[in-house]
């Protein structure tokens, strides 16, 4: 029947979009959430693609309000429209800005979207709560919102190890779809230009599914586990099964390729983050390598200790070389090595940033001065890992210390030339009467010889 083949064209179309969810979600995995305006601009092409019933897609992540500004700034890169939600999924939680796509001529979508966010506001803080995700799951909206549906998939990330080794994934964010499945039907109408109107209905059991099957256009599909009833309205007309073949067949062949333009698209915007990733990487090596900086992370859980390329050059060990955090420590001297330990400790058991500068010995024997940093990776209590940078200084304590003897010779130059001063100014002080004394003896000598001369 006409609306059977409706409701399964539906159910492809619904299909396609949760890869399109799966591709938003392997994006965002990839990019850990840093090149989020890259992450922008796929979903504002994805949108454009105009799959049937999508009236927006969106993303869910803990953006702390430091970083808030650059965050819209970074959503904003392409000057697309977008509406954003913050709520708290807990007291205790940061806040969660939601971010989602909408049409700017369609007015009536911004507060569709803003009231259908309390169910899905429901449906995280469950989520958090629980430490799980409703994966392709529908979260349940209003009764004036029965035809709107958020699909939501998680974004999962290692937070450690379990007691036998296996890895432990907390949710770190959401993808979502919002799809409006009576416009959905109505969009597949249109190409088949026979259905005029759509109802979709979310029914909760069986036996309610066959009480409301009388009509002859209603039909039911399962759809994320849930039983769905559409109600659809056809025009008069009916189109030869030759024509309908056609339509279906291309539609058919549309989804393909969007699916392989989706497809193409992650793979290139993977290797393109890949990419940058790699010149990122390279530029940070070069980085370091000219300002003589490395940098360090130490895994609290595990007590992994890893070093830059640059801070293995600095501790002049190859690069590569099996680290321990005892010796590491260890290569600090004197009170240097007092200090840095009581700062590591009290940065893991506290949370307590520390920077100074130390004195240690290289693995060459060669004794050099270093300004070192660190702290825990996040503000969350009990991180499970602190990272900082190291900066090699011996030529800057050198320089300090040569700077340092210089205003000694200095400081010992002034003085002298203040006693030189001093004893002139005395020296004048007594050549003044001594003057007078000798002109008076001269004088005295010249009366005595002229006495004697005219005796």
């Amino acid at each position: 029947m006409a609306h059977e083949r409706a409701v399964h064209e539906a159910k492809q179309i619904l299909a396609f979009h949760e890869h399109v969810l799966l591709g938003l979600r392997g994006l965002y995995n990839a990019s850990k959430s840093v090149e989020r305006n890259e992450f922008a601009k796929f979903y504002y092409s994805t949108i454009k693609s105009r799959p049937e019933g999508i009236i927006g897609l969106g993303y869910i992540s803990n953006v702390p309000a430091k970083e808030l500004d650059q965050f819209i700034k970074d959503t904003q890169a392409d000057e697309s429209p977008w509406f954003r939600i913050q709520f708290k999924p807990s007291q205790k939680e940061k806040a969660y800005w939601v971010t989602t796509y909408h049409e700017p001529e369609n007015v009536n979508i911004l507060g569709l979207v803003a009231l259908a966010f309390l169910p899905l506001k429901v449906a995280i803080e469950r989520s958090v709560k629980n430490n799980f995700a409703c994966v392709s799951q529908p979260v349940h909206l209003s009764p004036e919102l029965s035809n709107l549906q958020f699909l939501v998939t998680p974004v999962w990330k290692k937070s450690g190890v379990d007691e036998d080794g296996a890895d432990q994934e907390k949710v770190m964010g959401w993808v979502y779809s919002l799809i409006d499945l009576g416009q959905m039907f109505e969009d597949v109408g249109r190409h088949q230009d026979r259905i005029v109107a759509a109802k979709v209905e979310l029914v909760e059991t069986t036996k309610e599914v066959k009480s409301l099957l009388p009509g002859p256009n209603q039909s039911t599909f399962d759809y994320l586990g849930q039983n769905w009833l559409v109600t659809l309205d056809f025009a008069p007309q009916e189109k030869e099964l030759g024509t309908l073949l056609t339509l279906h067949i291309g539609v058919g062949i549309i989804l393909s390729l969007l699916l392989s333009l989706l497809l193409a698209s992650i793979l290139s915007s993977r290797q393109r983050a890949q990419r940058i990733a790699d010149e990122k990487t390279l530029f940070l090596d070069k980085s370091q390598s000219v300002a003589h900086v490395g940098s360090w992370s130490y895994d609290i859980a595990s007590r992994e200790l890893s070093w830059s390329d640059e801070s293995y050059r600095i501790h002049e060990l190859p690069i590569g070389t099996a680290l321990n955090p005892e010796e590491a420590i260890g290569r600090y001297v004197g009170e240097s090595q007092k200090r840095i330990g009581q700062a590591i400790e009290e940065c893991v058991s506290k949370g307590s940033p520390f920077e100074g500068e130390f004195q240690l010995k290289t693995q060459s024997g060669r004794m050099i001065w270093v300004w070192k940093a660190g702290a825990p990776l996040t503000n969350e209590p009990n991180c499970p890992t602190i990272c900082g940078i190291i900066q090699d200084i011996t030529e800057k304590k050198e320089l300090e210390e040569s700077l340092q003897e210089e205003r000694k010779i200095a400081m010992h130059a002034s003085k002298l030339s203040s006693l030189g001063e001093m004893a002139g100014g005395i020296a004048h002080e007594i050549n003044n009467p001594l003057t007078v004394i000798v002109m008076a003896a001269t004088k005295i000598r010249h009366l005595v010889e002229a006495k004697n001369t005219t005796e």
